[in-house]
């Protein structure tokens, strides 16, 4: 669904949710999956599932573009036994035969690290604030049966406790529906009103951008044209 190239963030609050609590009430979350953190045995299982997502390259650029996820559970490894901490969070779907069927990765986006968008003084209020769901990808089999949104909604969960405002992602337009039911705004630009700087903007060809607020203090306003939220920074 979405990709962006990982960049280690600086120091970020760390999400520490109940490890393997299922959310949502659709069949996939009561029956048959369990929603819990990845965990660094997982790291083989997680790349393969990433590696369906359409990343709109050719098939001989796709290993590039997958390796600094791959770097990155491997570091893990070294950590405290867990894929989710500081400014990452992923989660997996589990079947009851211990196989992963779904994996929701979040974290900072590119955009993030690009002075031209967000100035380097503000960057780490941005990361600790505004995170991005970089991959989503549930096995073609296994589609169908809310996976994806309970996914989707455990982030969520997990990220409004942790002190986040606002969750971005990009995605193809064919799933603008998805998200559009999930109670996010979808949109060709992304656009995020940041004191004092004022509106900042990220757009790319073939992509769609989708926001939802994780708090009462975030809105939508429009900016120049462009429909943006506003209330992330204080100022």
């Amino acid at each position: 669904m979405n990709t962006t190239t990982f960049t280690p963030p600086p120091p970020a609050p760390v999400i520490s949710p109940p490890a393997d609590a299922p959310v949502g009430t659709g069949p996939a979350a009561l029956t048959s999956w369990r929603f819990r953190r990845a965990r660094v045995q997982d790291a083989d299982a997680v790349i393969e599932l990433v590696m369906l997502i359409d990343l709109h390259l050719h098939p001989s650029e796709t290993a590039a573009a997958v390796a600094p996820l791959r770097r990155m559970l491997a570091e893990d490894q070294t950590s405290n036994g867990s894929l989710s901490h500081g400014g990452n969070h992923m989660l997996v779907a589990e079947g009851t035969d211990g196989s992963l069927v779904g994996v929701a990765h979040c974290g900072p986006a590119a955009w993030m690290f690009d002075d031209d968008i967000v100035k380097p003084f503000m960057r780490r209020k941005v990361l600790e604030r505004v995170a991005s769901v970089n991959h989503i990808a549930v096995r073609g089999d296994h589609r169908g049966q809310d996976i994806a949104t309970n996914l989707l909604a455990r982030t969520e969960h997990d990220l409004r406790a942790a002190g986040y405002a606002a969750l971005t992602l990009r995605h193809d337009r064919h799933l603008t529906r998805f998200y559009q039911a999930a109670g996010y705004t979808s949109g060709p630009t992304l656009g995020l009103h940041l004191p004092p700087v004022g509106l900042i903007t990220e757009s790319a060809r073939g992509w769609r951008y989708a926001v939802k607020p994780l708090t009462e203090q975030v809105t939508f306003t429009t900016m120049r044209g462009t429909r943006a939220l506003t209330g992330i920074l204080p100022g």
